[in-house]
Order: C-alpha cells, then sequence, then structure tokens
C-alpha cells in the first residue's frame, strides 16, 4: 500500500492529518520523533549577579528555562557540532539578559535578547513578582537541545489514532427499539433512522473508538474497531517552530536515522 497524507485540519499551532498505508510503528516513529528529536531554543545556563528575590536561583532558573523562545533552526547549530567547540559563539549561543527593579511583576518580554529573532514566544508570562527594594540582575545562554535531553526543549505534543470503522447490521438495528448506541455515543456520529442506524461522515473523524456505543448495544448491531493501516494525526506546536516546520524536520530526522541504520546494516 502506497503512503498517503491528506490535510483534515489546520489552525495557527495545530495540524491534523490523516495517513494512510503506513504500520502503526511507523506512525509512532514519528511521533517520537517530534517530541524528542526535533531541536528548539531554551535557556540553559544563567550567570545572577543580583537576586533579592523570595524565588532561589535555582527555582528562578527553572521558571526561565521553561519559557519558550522563538527558534532560528538556520542560524543555529547543537553547541557540540559548532567550530567554537563549545564554547558559546553567536552560531550556537543566543544571550538573553535580564536587570530589573521592584516593585515589578518580571514578565518574560522583560527579557532583553542578543538575537531579536530568539525572544519569549508568550511575553506575558510571569517570571516573579518583586517587592520594593528587590532586584534582579542576569545573563541567560539560550542553547539548542531535544526533548530527549529535557523536557524545555520539547517543541509540542503529537498523538495519533486508528482511523475508525463502524459496521452497523442495519437488520437488527432496524429491530432495535431503544436505539441506545445512539445515545451511549459522545461525540453523537451515529444517528437513528426509520430504516436503522447511520454514521454522520462529517463527524466519523472525531470518534476515538471509546466504545460506547457498542457496549449500549442491546441487539449487537455494531462493530466499531480501528483500521491499523490508516491514522488521524494531531501535532500541536508550543511555538517555538511552525506545526509545519516540525513534521518536516521529524521526516529529516528520521530519513537521516534510517539511512545511518542502513549503512551500518551493510
Amino acid at each position: 500500500m502506497k503512503l498517503d497524507v491528506k490535510l483534515i485540519q489546520k489552525e495557527k499551532n495545530k495540524l491534523k492529518l490523516l495517513i494512510s498505508g503506513v504500520t502503526p510503528q511507523f506512525a509512532n516513529a514519528i511521533r517520537r520523533t517530534i517530541m524528542t528529536s526535533v531541536p528548539t531554543m531554551a535557556m540553559e545556563d544563567l550567570e545572577i549577579t543580583q537576586n533579592s528575590s523570595v524565588l532561589y536561583d535555582e527555582m528562578l532558573g527553572l521558571r526561565l528555562g521553561l519559557v519558550p523562545l522563538k527558534t532560528d533552526l538556520k542560524s543555529y547549530n547543537f553547541v557540540k557540532d559548532c567550530t567554537c567547540k563549545g564554547k558559546g559563539c553567536a552560531k550556537c549561543t543566543a544571550t538573553l539578559s535580564l536587570k530589573i527593579k521592584g516593585p515589578k511583576t518580571v514578565l518574560a518580554s522583560d527579557m532583553i535578547p542578543s538575537d531579536p529573532k530568539i525572544k519569549p514566544i508568550y511575553p506575558e508570562t510571569i517570571i516573579n513578582f518583586l517587592q520594593k527594594g528587590q532586584e534582579i540582575i542576569l545573563n541567560a545562554k539560550a542553547v539548542l537541545g531535544t526533548g530527549s535531553e529535557h523536557a524545555k526543549w520539547n517543541p509540542g505534543t503529537a498523538s495519533y489514532r486508528y482511523y475508525p470503522i463502524i459496521k452497523i447490521d442495519q437488520k437488527k438495528a432496524k429491530a432495535c427499539k431503544t436505539k441506545n448506541c445512539v445515545k451511549a455515543c459522545p461525540k453523537n456520529i451515529l444517528q437513528s433512522t426509520k430504516t436503522g442506524i447511520t454514521v454522520d461522515k462529517k463527524k466519523l473523524l472525531d470518534c476515538d473508538l471509546c466504545l460506547s456505543c457498542m457496549e449500549a448495544c442491546d441487539c449487537n448491531a455494531l462493530i466499531v474497531e480501528g483500521d491499523d493501516t490508516k491514522f488521524i494525526f494531531e501535532i500541536e506546536s508550543w511555538g517555538q517552530l511552525p506545526v509545519k516546520e516540525i513534521l518536516l524536520k521529524a521526516k529529516e530526522i528520521l530519513k537521516k536515522e534510517f539511512s545511518e541504520l542502513q549503512s551500518s546494516i551493510k
């Protein structure tokens, strides 16, 4: 069977696809690659000159590390692969500075980036609360990393589920008086008619195979199962990278890993 990909829905940071002609293992490989291998920028090292806030340095560092940063994969390398050999140059490291006094609610937008392209995505993210007389002065180094190293480098989330197949025995369905299966479906996918039960095709992709309808059916008229060669695949970006770029980068990484595996086997 040939691989086929169809776009179901596209939003700002979300993408829903219908992928057919692949195995569950392949679909899972795409999911895992997206979540663990697609790189993003995140704050890793801090140089704290002053911190008289109620947050310890370690807690402040934790909060800053989890602030999503806009990522430019074309301009930056992994530190380990950079020509500076880990010293931290403009090709692998971006800096963000913070110098602020209270009373003030410290926001992500208060961080001053050395590279305008590497900046907090959500400027209203609260970092800390400073009272009168309290102060924070620090420099943060942002580098590329992957979700397999730490969750702060995770570009988003990805999931898939089997394409639903709903088979109906119309003779049994027509004879059924209760139509409990129609009432039990939480997504209102089934509809009762004079001739039996029909499936609303516009809502079919909403089916998550919960089997509530099948369990509630009094006359055993329904069989609900998933097609293990066809998947509804959903990707949501946290904002560091466009969702399309995440998918294409995952494809590039997966292709490279398969090629390396093939070479190793030979």
